[in-house]
C-alpha cells in the first residue's frame, strides 16, 4: 500500500466453484502478528455480464449468484465492489476501514 493506504492491481476476473460465487479473498496485515481476513465480490451484474461471455457461457455448470452463495454477506468484513464507469467496464473499487483499538 502507500502511504494513504491506498493499493492498486490487475487481475483476471475470478471463475467460481460449485455452492459459491465469485469472490476475492484478502489479508488485510494489522501488524507483525494480527491479519484481518475477509473476501469481497463483485456486482451481480458484473458477474452476469462476464460469465455470458467466452469461455464461461460454454461450461456446463452454472455460477451461483451472489445472492444464492451461502457465505455471502454472513461476514461483518465481507463487502461488494462498487462498479467504477468509464474505459473499462470491469474496472472497480473497495474501501475499507480498519479501526485501530
Amino acid at each position: 500500500t502507500d502511504v494513504d493506504g491506498r493499493v492498486s492491481f490487475d487481475s483476471v476476473f475470478p471463475g467460481w466453484y460449485p455452492g459459491r460465487t465469485a469472490h476475492v479473498h484478502l489479508k488485510i496485515h494489522l501488524d507483525q502478528v494480527n491479519v484481518a481476513t475477509s473476501q469481497f465480490y463483485f456486482p451481480q451484474p458484473v458477474n452476469d455480464a462476464v460469465y455470458a461471455g467466452s469461455p464461461y457461457a460454454d461450461r456446463t455448470t452454472q455460477p451461483v449468484s451472489n445472492a444464492g452463495d451461502a457465505i455471502f454477506g454472513s461476514v461483518d468484513t465481507d463487502a461488494v465492489m462498487t462498479h467504477v464507469t468509464g474505459d473499462d467496464p470491469l474496472a472497480a473499487s473497495l474501501v475499507i476501514g480498519v479501526l485501530r483499538q
